[in-house]
């Protein structure tokens, strides 16, 4: 920009900036040293390196432009001002959308396959695990585990059924008749869980031991007595009474 050299034209320094520009006390005209190639350079480098920069720079110089009225360059200040705002404070991103809720069986022995998009069906036995198949239909692969466990003779829990044969949800919460025995109904197979409290463990904490989870009721009452009594805490925890078969007694008839 080509200075005029007469008066009374005025050097100034921009205080945010430390940039000089030049006006007129009569007219309230400003000049500017920086030419159109140097503005260009100077925001490109201040858009890589400091933008924020940048912001307060066109922020100050288009505040001096609206009090001069007369500058004619307040539209361009503007949209300067719209691209470093854009960069230092850019538009949130989208919502993140949630996660997909997992599919959970109301039924023993089903879980979902998401991999493949179908209802699988299976029974533990031992230490096994058998795949008995996958299906569309969540209470087909209730059928099936049934199916599967009668023809075996496994003697695993089986899906409750109403009066047409068709399998019900054991997603209702259930309370064991046996001490130390407890419904998880998180879990597709060994529904009942087995566990006793410990109060000799520590001095300052009860502690809870965990012995298993089983198919039957009665097999996990007994597994809790056994595992009281390894622990040498027969004489404190309360025990589930048997009779002459060894079968445990509810609690109720204690």
């Amino acid at each position: 920009m080509t200075m005029i050299a007469s008066e009374p034209w005025r050097r100034e320094t921009d205080s945010s900036t430390g940039r000089a520009y030049f006006w007129h006390p009569a007219t309230g005209e400003v000049r500017w040293t920086l030419d159109d190639s140097e503005s260009m350079r100077f925001d490109q480098a201040t858009r890589a390196s400091d933008p924020v920069k940048g912001l307060l720079h066109y922020q100050n110089r288009l505040k001096k432009a609206v009090r001069l009225v007369k500058f004619p360059k307040i539209e361009k200040f503007r949209r300067k001002i719209a691209k470093y705002r854009a960069i230092v404070s850019p538009p949130p991103p989208p919502p993140r959308k949630g996660r997909k809720k997992r599919k959970t069986s109301g039924f023993l022995g089903v879980c979902w396959d998401a991999a493949r998009g179908k209802w699988k069906a299976s029974v533990k036995v031992g230490d096994k695990r058998i795949q008995i198949g996958r299906y569309d239909d969540e209470e087909v692969a209730a059928r099936r585990y049934n199916e599967y466990v009668q023809r075996h003779d496994l003697g695993n829990q089986l899906n409750d059924v109403d009066a047409t044969g068709k399998p019900l949800p054991t997603t209702f919460k259930r309370s064991s008749r046996f001490h130390g025995v407890s419904w998880h109904a998180n879990r597709s197979e060994c529904q009942w869980r087995v566990q006793y409290r410990d109060p000799t463990s520590t001095p300052a904490k009860t502690k809870t031991c965990h012995v298993g989870y089983y198919s039957d009721e009665e097999v996990a009452a007994l597994a809790y007595n056994e595992a009281v009594i390894a622990a040498g805490l027969d004489h404190i925890r309360v025990m589930n009474r048997v009779d002459a078969s060894g079968r445990p007694l509810p609690k109720d008839q204690d």
